[in-house]
């Protein structure tokens, strides 16, 4: 692990990422999201998996944060998805219709 604290981890292989997100994230704690996010942009990655298996909450202000990181990917060629997802990132990508964006089909889960 190249980075870490209580509620991120970030481990680079293969040219890819795995970031892992645990816990609650709302707008006390975005900007450090974002900051944990971004870190998984420095360097040669051609993909990013955000792990949310144990995401107990996500506000709109952090979903916000994960669609800018998204772009900002894409903006360089890198490609984020998440395989792993807990119930309440599931359903909220569903519900606002952006579990695509991240690769994600309806069966998909934690």
């Amino acid at each position: 692990m190249e980075l870490g604290s209580d509620q991120f981890a970030l481990e680079r292989r293969y040219g890819r990422v795995l970031v892992t997100l645990i816990g609650e994230f709302d707008d006390f704690n975005v900007d450090e999201l974002e900051g944990s996010l971004n870190a998984a942009l420095d360097g040669s990655a051609d993909a990013v998996e955000l792990d949310t298996t144990k995401v107990t909450y996500l506000s709109s202000t952090a979903l916000r944060a994960l669609i800018a990181f998204h772009d900002a990917a894409a903006a360089r060629q890198v490609t984020v998805t998440i395989p792993r997802a807990s119930y309440v990132v599931r359903r909220l990508l569903e519900v606002v219709g952006l579990s695509s964006m991240f690769g994600m089909s309806s069966r998909d889960g934690g």
